[in-house]
């Protein structure tokens, strides 16, 4: 949901930024929205005169602060689904309670070092497939038949391999990069 946020937010208003001042003011508007809607069911339960709402209505508002708490997290520089369950979580374990919320896939280096990992895995099993052609081609060179095959096949090998190289060599650099 971040992401698309700030996606929009280029859209929205492309040559400003909000500061976290107005987007705090934008998020206590809507809270305020959402807490007169609330304040019109509450009549309509009780059966006061008044103004009515609709569920409906308060389900905007409600995504309307849930909207708007995103975008102070972006303002921040805060990564808003490890907050939201690290605090659910601590809530749950401080209170006795067993309910948890299980942890968003990790960000930044820790991705860029799980891929490099498994691009060196890839690069081993590739080199064992060059091995394997290359013998193929050795073996098989009474065959004449089947050389253009098993070229194709090593040439398919040894252009994997380049490009578990070059990837693992950017997501190496990508990690420079992360905190």
């Amino acid at each position: 949901m971040q992401a698309a946020h700030i996606e929009r937010q280029e859209e929205w208003c492309p040559d400003q930024k909000p500061d976290l001042s107005f987007r705090g003011n934008e998020m206590a508007g809507e809270v305020g929205e959402a807490c007169n809607v609330i304040k019109k069911l509450e009549r309509e339960r009780h059966g006061w005169r008044g103004s009515r709402a609709t569920k409906e209505q308060l389900a905007e508002e409600l995504a309307d602060v849930v909207h708007t708490a995103v975008l102070c997290a972006i303002t921040a520089g805060i990564d808003l689904e490890p907050a939201v369950v690290a605090k659910f979580n601590s809530t749950s374990e401080r209170n006795g309670l067993a309910s948890r919320l299980s942890s968003p896939p990790p960000a930044g280096a820790e991705v860029i070092e799980r891929l490099v990992k498994a691009l060196e895995a890839a690069e081993t099993y590739v080199i064992d497939g060059v091995t394997t052609a290359k013998q193929n081609l050795e073996m098989n060179a009474a065959y004449p038949a089947r050389k253009p095959r098993y070229e194709a096949e090593l040439q398919e090998a040894r252009d994997i391999y380049a490009e578990c190289q070059a990837a693992r060599r950017a997501a190496l650099a990508a990690a420079k990069d992360k905190p």
